[in-house]
């Protein structure tokens, strides 16, 4: 099996950057409220996580959401099944359950619109909420890594290592990739950010793959 050298790392962080920078010039931002600007790829995630905190009620969960189709249709498709074995009058009772969410649906049609305008409402709310988050979060981590206090321990740790990576023990070549990483992720232990025994040099492709990993925890 080919070894994955330092240079291999080196090649594929290339790749990543030139990746990353064609996906900025393709994925505009947009202003989710006043001072909060993220791109198009952030947004989709964002919403994704909204959906999940935001839940269906009423009819537009039984007829929009996957789960409450689910749990009509398989009680129903049995028992349409049984129907279907009584005769003509079972079949057409059978074909009536099952088309009973389209006939509710456009029973209901006014009342659905305003039941999936108020979600989507909701939803656009908690999306803003974890934009400002997000932001907030980052704001933080900027701050905290141009401080004059981080750059004391990272110079210490790194004289200390060496340029030496201590998860694939190659030797970090070029200066801009030599990381100080927290092996118990800042953003869940903020008491250990400037404990010595908690930080160590990585290159900067190992950093990224493990992203805030508890390593001592998995």
């Amino acid at each position: 099996m080919p070894r994955y050298t330092y240079r291999d790392r080196q090649k594929n962080i290339a790749t990543r950057r030139r990746n990353a920078r064609l996906r900025r010039q393709n994925d505009p931002p947009s202003e989710i409220s006043k001072g909060v600007v993220v791109t198009h790829g952030v947004k989709t995630r964002l919403t994704r996580q909204a959906y999940a905190k935001v839940p269906m009620r009423g009819l537009l969960w039984w007829l929009d959401s996957g789960w409450g189709i689910l749990l009509y249709y398989v009680p129903a498709l049995v028992i349409a099944i049984l129907l279907f074995r009584q005769g003509l009058w079972g079949v057409f009772l059978g074909i009536l359950i099952l088309l009973a969410p389209l006939i509710v649906g456009g029973l209901f049609r006014q009342r659905l619109q305003e039941e999936r305008e108020e979600w989507q409402a909701r939803t656009a709310i908690r999306v803003r909420e974890l934009a400002e988050e997000r932001k907030q979060r980052l704001d933080e981590t900027q701050q905290f890594y141009s401080s004059p206090e981080w750059q004391l321990v990272r110079d210490q740790v790194i004289r200390e290592e060496g340029h030496q990576c201590s998860e694939c023990g190659e030797h970090i070549q070029y200066k801009e990739d030599i990381t100080v990483d927290h092996i118990r992720p800042r953003i869940k232990y903020p008491d250990l950010a400037f404990e010595r025994r908690n930080l160590r040099v990585l290159c900067r492709s190992c950093n990224s793959r493990k992203g805030a990993k508890d390593l001592l925890d998995s």
